[in-house]
């Protein structure tokens, strides 16, 4: 579990966030260790591949429930589609899960969701087990942006996944976002890890996120109460959750 030293540090991120972001006039090694990496996910010109973010919240007597049947059955969903990694919400959300699953295209996802809904022993062992613990599940459809991969740190650590709404120029977004990601490496440290940039085009549009991976979680906080991160952006509203990894996720 987190310590309590950490969580009062986390109120200082709106702060920072709010006076801070990013013209930087370039994007150094977005990773300060990434030959301790491996790259999972590229996109191109033309590329079909879509990764689709889902996030359920449970009703609270049922989360454990919930972990410990996932736990045991999760490997036949895996058998059906590539899973980017599952994590339970520690802070900014209760009682919730985050999981991303990767796609080659549309296409591709309505047949796994078509075999899925075939797939009886998948529906009697999970499916029809676990949905009436879920009190709410939302979706929605992302691209990497031109410039990201997924990356997937051979190290364990906490995750950050962060959303914001764009309001500048729309053939401006990739690299407005790649300018916030420069403009935070300052804040993020030797060992944190940018695992993947997206920008959605399904579901609220115009909202890029990121999801980064913290080593020292304690001095990532500290850096930006010290106002570390740099610059100006188009990016509104954001949003952070810290997330802990499942036993079942890909990315630990």
């Amino acid at each position: 579990m987190l310590s309590l030293k950490f969580l009062g540090k986390f109120s200082r991120l709106a702060v920072c966030r709010l006076l801070t972001s990013p013209t930087a006039t370039g994007v150094k090694t977005l990773s300060t260790h990434s030959d301790t990496q491996n790259k999972s996910s590229q996109t191109g010109p033309g590329d079909d591949k879509i990764f689709e973010l889902r996030t359920y919240s449970l009703h609270p007597k049922d989360m454990g429930t919930f972990l410990k049947l996932s736990a045991a059955q999760m490997h036949k969903r895996l058998e059906h589609s590539k899973l980017i990694g599952y994590w339970t919400t520690e802070l900014g959300g209760l009682n919730e899960v985050v999981h991303i699953w990767e796609y080659d295209g549309f296409s591709h996802r309505a047949a796994v969701r078509k075999a899925l809904s075939e797939d009886q022993t998948w529906l009697d062992s999970y499916f029809l087990q676990v949905l009436p613990m879920w009190a709410k599940q939302d979706n929605m459809v992302l691209k990497l942006l031109p410039w990201s991969e997924v990356t997937s740190p051979k190290q364990k650590g906490v995750y950050e996944l962060q959303s914001f709404s764009y309001t500048g120029k729309p053939q401006k977004l990739a690299s407005g976002a790649k300018d916030y990601v420069a403009s935070q490496l300052d804040c993020v440290g030797e060992d944190g890890v940018l695992v993947g940039a997206w920008r959605s085009i399904v579901g609220p549009l115009n909202t890029v996120y990121f999801l980064w991976q913290h080593i020292d979680m304690d001095g990532y906080f500290r850096r930006l109460g010290q106002g570390l991160a740099r610059g100006e952006s188009h990016f509104e509203n954001g949003n952070a959750k810290i997330l802990l990894p499942t036993a079942w996720s890909t990315l630990k």
